[in-house]
């Protein structure tokens, strides 16, 4: 249930398609087999949102919101350390094992790397 790293390199380095801290994007992908090779499951991993250093919007504590320069150090800002491999079967509904994830099991899978604060 292993899916292998993709870097996106086709964006170009002026280009806003980057991280926080201007490495490419990534995703993860696993290929389905058999009745499942031509369908997809498209993951969106989750992630929030930042503010300029010393910025607050009105009304939110600034405790609730990471700065951009902060979160671009760790993996909500950078794929820099992403692992070239992503076991994805941690979250059942990647699972491989058609008892537990009958719906899914041979599906192709894309885990979206979240980067961009």
């Amino acid at each position: 249930s292993t899916a292998a790293m993709v870097r996106v390199e086709a964006a170009p380095a002026q280009s806003d398609a980057r991280c926080l801290d201007g490495s490419s994007p990534t995703y993860y992908l696993r290929r389905g087999h058999g009745s499942g090779s031509r369908s997809w499951l498209l993951y969106f991993q989750g992630g929030g949102w930042c503010v300029p250093q010393d910025e607050s919007p009105p009304g939110f504590p600034p405790s609730l919101v990471d700065s951009c320069k902060a979160r671009s150090k760790r993996s909500a800002g950078s794929t820099q350390r992403d692992a070239s491999a992503e076991d994805l079967s941690v979250k059942p509904l990647f699972s491989e094992d058609p008892s537990s994830n009958p719906a899914f099991f041979n599906w192709n899978v894309v885990k979206l790397r979240y980067c961009d604060g």
